[in-house]
């Protein structure tokens, strides 16, 4: 999920080593030791400058994040009712889950899964509207829901790819919204008290996206590369 006010948003993104332009979600005083061994990539057909790219990367490199929403929780900062317009991300086809229809759609304990981010965003005091990004053959899931809740609910069509389908929901939103929030509706369990905290962050900030401690997890790929997350 990620917040951004609607009056400044930036046209690019972009993560680097520099402290104040990494993701500020892993917790107070969380590093991140990443080390790229260089042996991994011999034998292979590398431009020598790819090849010296590698190299630079075989020392460590630590980033120091702080985080940003704890803050957040004892700032003065107040998202007003009624200002922030929501894109609900729903128009992804699930290939990979090789289901008969997107997982965003498939059942989960009575109801489709898109609809548990969609019910917390509609019980929230700051959210005015909610813009349903999806394929139109799936808009009857949200109408038959539209009585239960007490904000506005607006379509846009899906683009090719995700930047697409957030800027197509950008278009429908309202021009007088203070913050915009974007949210994947294949992701169901985020809490109201989560999405509060980064819509303060993201009108004290100016941006913020909700993210939880990695989980420990080894997968080997064609080019091996190791990472290792841990607390100082």
């Amino acid at each position: 999920m990620t917040t951004l006010p609607l009056g400044n948003l930036p046209s690019s993104t972009s993560l680097s080593s520099s402290p104040s332009s990494f993701p500020p979600f892993l917790g107070t005083n969380f590093c991140v030791l990443a080390k790229f061994h260089s042996n991994h990539f011999k034998n292979r057909a590398l431009t020598s400058r790819y090849t010296q790219k590698v190299d630079s990367l075989t020392k460590p490199r630590i980033f120091r994040i702080s985080c940003s929403t704890e803050s957040a929780e004892g700032s003065n900062t107040v998202v007003k009712e009624k200002s922030v317009s929501v894109i609900l991300l729903a128009g992804g086809k699930g290939k990979r889950m090789g289901a008969s229809m997107p997982k965003q759609y498939l059942p989960l304990v009575g109801q489709p899964i898109s609809l548990y981010s969609f019910y917390t965003f509609s019980k929230m005091p700051e959210v005015k509207e909610i813009v349903v990004v999806c394929d139109p053959s799936y808009r009857d899931i949200f109408e038959d829901a539209k009585e239960n809740i007490q904000v506005d609910l607006k379509f846009a069509l899906p683009g090719k790819e995700r930047q697409d389908s957030v800027y197509s929901g950008l278009e429908a939103i309202d021009s007088n919204s203070e913050l915009v929030c974007i949210h994947d509706s294949a992701r169901p369990l985020m809490l109201a008290a989560d999405v509060a905290k980064v819509l303060k962050d993201g009108k004290r900030v100016g941006a913020a996206v909700l993210g939880v401690p990695a989980k420990a997890t080894i997968k080997e790929v064609g080019i091996f590369i190791w990472c290792h997350l841990h607390l100082c």
